[in-house]
C-alpha cells in the first residue's frame, strides 16, 4: 500500500475511489491496475462488464431450458475481488441499498441478491474512474438519508 500511495497520481485514483461508499483503500489498490490497463481498450461500460463476466447466458441442461444465469467465461479475479465491497455497500451505499433490498423484495436469496449487485458497483467505480470526479449519490440515482 505505501507503495501505491507513493505515487501521487495513483495517490488520487485511490482517494477517488474511496469516495464510492464499500470501496476501502484496499479494493481500489487491487482495481486500480485492471483499469488503467482496461481503459485504453474498452470504450464503454458494457465491455467492463462482459470482461469481467457480468453478462447473463443461457444455461441448457437437458429439460432445464432457458435459465438464465450469470456467465464464468469473464475475469474471475476481478469478481472474487469485487465480492466483498459489494456486500459492504450494500449496507452504506444508497444506490447499491436500493437495488439490493428491491431484490430482496422480489424474493432473492441474499448472497444472489449481493452477486445481482455487483455490475452496478463495477458501474459506478468505471464511471468514477472515467470522467474523474467523486462519486454523488444523487447523480446516479440514489437518495440520501438523514
Amino acid at each position: 500500500m505505501r507503495l501505491a500511495r507513493g505515487n501521487p497520481k495513483v495517490n488520487q485514483q485511490i482517494d477517488l475511489l474511496c469516495t464510492i461508499q464499500g470501496i476501502g483503500e484496499k479494493s481500489a489498490i487491487l482495481l486500480l491496475p485492471r483499469l488503467f490497463i482496461m481503459s485504453p481498450v474498452l470504450s464503454d461500460c458494457r465491455k467492463l462488464l462482459s470482461y469481467a463476466g457480468f453478462v447473463p447466458e443461457e444455461k441448457q441442461s437437458g429439460k432445464f431450458k432457458g435459465r438464465v444465469k450469470m456467465s464464468k467465461k469473464g475475469n474471475a479475479w476481478m469478481r472474487r475481488a469485487l465480492y466483498m465491497p459489494t456486500l459492504n455497500a450494500t449496507q452504506h451505499n444508497p444506490v447499491i441499498k436500493i437495488l439490493y433490498e428491491r431484490m430482496l423484495a422480489a424474493g432473492q436469496p441474499k448472497r444472489k441478491a449481493v452477486i445481482s449487485c455487483m455490475p452496478r458497483l463495477l458501474r459506478l467505480i468505471w464511471g468514477v474512474f472515467r470522467h474523474q470526479e467523486p462519486f454523488d449519490v444523487k447523480k446516479w440515482g440514489g437518495t440520501v438519508d438523514k
